[in-house]
């Protein structure tokens, strides 16, 4: 059996004789792990039906028909199914785990735009019924109409606006601002150099200087 089918059966009970005994029965589904599913009171030669669901475990079911203290029972298997269902809403990409296991294969993503191609490969694990999504405008790097092709085939297109190189600019400002302040650092370095250049002349020389100076204009003075 495959998830979503129906399981039919019916219940008969009969004495020695072979005769059909009119009684009430019941019958009960367990999955794999032993939970029941699934449980019914059947007339003898009575019908029963059980509609498995989308995401059953996969696995061996039982199911067990009693009547009072009699018994029986018969094992029947659950397939495995792995599939996604993917579509489309605007820019986004939404991916489903459809099946009854664990989807662990890697979700490729091909996106195509005349000769612009963009593959894109998303590691990710999805557990039965669960939803992902993927914004696809954050894949690509030219604006225009793409095709997108996932594991399941042919989703659609998407239109994506041209991008702004935001980036790109922002980095040449970043250049020119470095630029500017290493400058203005040489700038300060040279005046540092030249302004050391020049030697700085001890106190007592300037005051010695100074007075020999004076000296000088007094003997001029004296022999005017």
């Amino acid at each position: 059996y495959s998830p979503s089918d129906s399981i039919f059966g019916s219940l008969y009970l009969y004495d020695q004789a072979g005769d059909l005994i009119d009684a009430i029965g019941a019958v009960e589904v367990y999955n794999t792990v032993g939970d029941i599913e699934f449980s019914m009171s059947v007339p003898s030669s009575g019908s029963f039906e059980f509609k498995l669901d989308q995401f059953s475990i996969p696995g061996m079911w039982r199911l067990n028909a009693k009547f009072d203290n009699i018994e029986t029972n018969k094992n029947v298997e659950v397939n495995e199914v792995k599939n996604v269902d993917t579509w489309l809403e605007g820019n986004v990409l939404f991916v489903r785990n459809i099946g009854n296991v664990d989807y662990i294969d890697p979700i490729q993503i091909n996106l195509e735009s005349g000769n612009n191609k963009v593959d894109v490969v998303k590691e990710t694990i999805l557990k039965p019924n669960q939803t992902i999504q993927f914004d696809l405008s954050k894949e690509v790097s030219e604006g225009g109409e793409y095709s997108v092709k996932t594991p399941n085939g042919i989703t659609g297109n998407v239109i994506f606006q041209g991008k702004s190189k935001i980036g790109s600019t922002i980095a040449g400002w970043i250049a020119i601002g470095f630029l500017f302040v290493f400058f203005v650092f040489m700038v300060f370095r040279m005046g540092k150099k030249l302004s050391g250049s020049y030697p700085k002349r001890d106190i007592k020389e300037v005051r010695e200087l100074g007075r020999n100076t004076l000296e000088r204009r007094k003997l001029v003075n004296v022999a005017k």
